[in-house]
């Protein structure tokens, strides 16, 4: 994260937002491992609606930042963003914190939940990518695909590590620890989520890119 706030590329802002987004799902993972001190310092339902916000505000940075790969301009980025279906997934997701207490597992369920709203994020990402190239085609608004391709190799290489290696130290550990097998599938369906997001965000633009 150091790397990237002392410098201004593209790829080294979104490597910091990279870490934001680390650093809340590792909040999520305690908040799953220690559930019953999290009810007894805040209560369920405000642990559940401080670790949405900071989730939200961390993959809203970090999507944004992907984004401005492809276009210029952080207004264009978080218009095609999509970010208001994440939003509604994860107010719902605060506003049904009750109903998720009455679960085995609350907080192994609320993070379940957290995945498949990121996931479902990603597609609309995905879509935004495309809605952007089609429309900004021929105009100042889309980023030169050379410029793109080059912050798009820096950005895989940071995001991906920075990712896929937490992750896998984390598995190491919750392994030789014992932890619950569902949390580990969890992390590794999230991790696999967000990488699958870098990958979208650093593919190669369709010919409509070139297209009026």
């Amino acid at each position: 994260m150091w790397y990237g706030i002392r410098r201004n590329s593209l790829c080294q802002r979104a490597f910091v937002s990279v870490g934001e987004v680390a650093v809340s799902i590792a909040l999520f993972d305690w908040f799953v491992q220690q559930e019953s001190e999290t009810d007894r310092l805040l209560g369920f339902e405000a642990t559940v609606v401080i670790l949405a916000v900071i989730f939200a505000l961390a993959l809203r940075a970090f999507s944004i930042r992907l984004m401005e790969l492809t276009v210029t301009g952080r207004k264009l980025a978080e218009r095609f963003s999509l970010l208001p279906l994440l939003y509604m997934f994860l107010f719902s997701l605060a506003v049904s914190a009750r109903e998720f207490a009455s679960f085995e597992r609350p907080a192994l369920s609320v993070f379940m939940f957290t995945v498949v709203a990121c996931a479902l994020h990603v597609c609309m990402f995905a879509f935004g990518k495309s809605e952007a190239i089609r429309r900004l085609a021929g105009t100042d608004k889309l980023r030169p695909i050379a410029a793109d391709r080059s912050e798009c190799v820096k950005t895989w290489r940071y995001a991906a590590a920075t990712i896929i290696v937490p992750t896998i130290l984390a598995l190491v550990v919750q392994i030789a620890s014992g932890d619950d097998w569902r949390l580990m599938g969890i992390n590794l369906a999230l991790s696999g989520t967000l990488v699958s997001l870098v990958v979208v965000a650093c593919s190669r633009r369709s010919s409509v890119a070139g297209s009026s």
